[in-house]
This record gives C-alpha cells, structure tokens and sequence, in this order.
C-alpha cells in the first residue's frame, strides 16, 4: 500500500501485508492483519478471471485489481512515482 506522506523528497511511504485467501472462481476473500486487528477484504472476479474488485479498510468503495506483465507493473509503478 503507497500512502501519500505529503511533501519533500519521499511522498509516499510503502507498506505490505501478509494477505491468505480464499476463492471459489466467483468470488475471492482475503485476510490480513491491519494495525493488530484482522481485517476481511471481500471481492468478485470480472469475468474471465483477468480481474477483481476487492473491498479495502481505508475506504468504502472497492478496488479494481487486474493482471498485468512484469513490465507493464513496473512502468506504472515508476509513473506514480513521479506524482
């Protein structure tokens, strides 16, 4: 997760979660741990699997998640760091 610090030289601070999970191909269901508490993300695979939307615990909208290269990943990832 990029969170947005502000100003200076390092805007964004990264962090990553241990995430397990479920799916039944229809759905999928994962657990982590956020700020000692457990924290259940819900979602539902687009069709044909490519994607998902995914609940998240900093907001009440869901997430889009696709599948993407390598490189397509780590050209937009150095993109948003330029934001």
């Amino acid at each position: 997760m990029m969170t947005n610090k502000g100003r200076g030289n390092n805007l964004y601070e990264e962090t990553s979660y241990d995430l397990n999970g479920i799916t039944d191909g229809l759905m999928v269901e994962l657990f982590t741990t956020v700020d000692g508490k457990k924290t259940k993300l819900e979602g539902n695979f687009h069709e044909g699997a490519t994607g998902f939307d995914l609940s998240f615990w900093t907001t009440n909208e869901k997430l889009p998640f696709y599948a993407v290269t390598e490189e397509e990943f780590n050209n937009i990832y150095e993109k948003f760091k330029e934001i």
